[in-house]
């Protein structure tokens, strides 16, 4: 295919169970000038079989030799793609009808515009069987919670999805500016793709996985871009990693024990990537003693209760000569003042 409006990159690991039905909401998208790509990441199950089996003539399969995660994973199937728009997205998402053909009324409609983002629900996992039933999804929205409405950040430099576990009682039904999208499920615009990469990287390789979409919104915002939330562009997500509870200290600790290792290694070493790339000296001094206190509630917990996330500390300092190239490439052209961006810092 030479040209598509929407390049849909999907990353699976072991995701036969949510292919068939995020593949079936994607053939019943009202925008049709779309292209799927499937990267795999060396699955053990029959997530390839399935595809190969099944949707030879409407999916592309590229097959790693290993798992590459989420930022290798997807660089590569954005390089292999050819759409104006490039929508990534995760296996285990269903998507309405109209989901694709919403965003890209909003995203079409402005030049500025490198990143939409819908109302995602998040999937009862517990409760009910994933699959894609479109008259019993409808039957029971009034039983979803929020998955995501967008990237929130505070002055700590905490970041969360906005409105993650609340009910979705339309208090998120506003078309809105946001300070960025979680990489769960987004739709970028290929020439602001192009114009933050560095070297061949979009999604930063280095991330590996976690905070990557933090990253990709605040590098967009550098060189001029925007984000946005499209309200009525709505998509169901089985997130595995999730936060089921409020935002007091309480509650962070007992989210983050429902974390695997890894998790907490890569959200731990990215964040402190995340600012040496993106932050200013200006907005990070202004703000120094919320983040301090952040940062040292934080070691304090991992010290005493996640000692192997520990490990990130070296691991951090090893590339942060390669951050700080990085930072140096982004801010060389970057557009964003101190004041707009600390609008952002609630």
């Amino acid at each position: 295919m030479d040209f598509c409006k929407v390049s849909i990159i999907i990353v699976t690991y072991n995701s036969a169970r949510y292919i068939r039905p995020l593949l079936a909401s994607i053939v019943a998208q009202t925008e049709k000038s779309i292209e799927v790509i499937v990267v795999d990441n060396a699955s053990q199950d029959e997530t390839v079989a399935v595809l190969e089996k099944e949707y030879t003539q409407t999916v592309r399969v590229i097959k790693n030799p290993t798992n590459d995660w989420f930022s290798k994973g997807y660089n590569r199937g954005i390089r292999e793609s050819h759409g104006e728009y490039v929508l990534i997205c995760n296996h285990d998402v269903i998507l309405m009808p109209d989901f694709l053909e919403k965003l890209l009324q909003r995203i079409e409609s402005d030049p500025k515009i490198a990143c939409v983002g819908g109302k995602v629900l998040k999937f009862p996992q517990k409760d009910m069987e994933f699959t894609y039933d479109l008259a019993r999804l409808n039957s029971l929205r009034g039983y979803f919670k929020i998955d995501t409405t967008g990237i929130q950040v505070f002055r700590n430099r905490r970041f969360i999805d906005r409105g993650e576990s609340e009910e979705d009682r339309g208090q998120y039904n506003r078309e809105e500016e946001v300070f960025g999208f979680s990489g769960a499920l987004v739709l970028l615009r290929r020439a602001a793709l192009e114009t933050v990469k560095f070297e061949e990287e979009y999604f930063d390789e280095d991330m590996i996985a976690y905070k990557e979409d933090v990253d990709m919104a605040w590098r967009l915002r550098h060189a001029g871009f925007t984000v946005w939330y499209v309200a009525k562009a709505l998509a169901y997500h089985n997130r595995r990693v999730s936060r089921d509870t409020g935002l007091g200290m309480l509650a962070t600790i007992q989210n983050r024990r429902g974390k695997f290792h890894k998790d907490s290694f890569f959200s731990y070493k990215n964040h402190w990537h995340v600012l040496i790339k993106n932050d200013t000296f200006a907005n990070f001094f202004k703000d120094s003693l919320f983040i301090f206190w952040y940062e040292l509630r934080k070691f304090i917990y991992i010290l005493c209760f996640e000692p192997h996330t520990l490990a990130a500390i070296p691991q951090f300092f090893r590339e942060f000569p390669r951050m700080r190239k990085k930072r140096s490439v982004i801010f060389s052209n970057s557009k964003l003042s101190n004041a707009s961006i600390r609008r952002w810092f609630l």
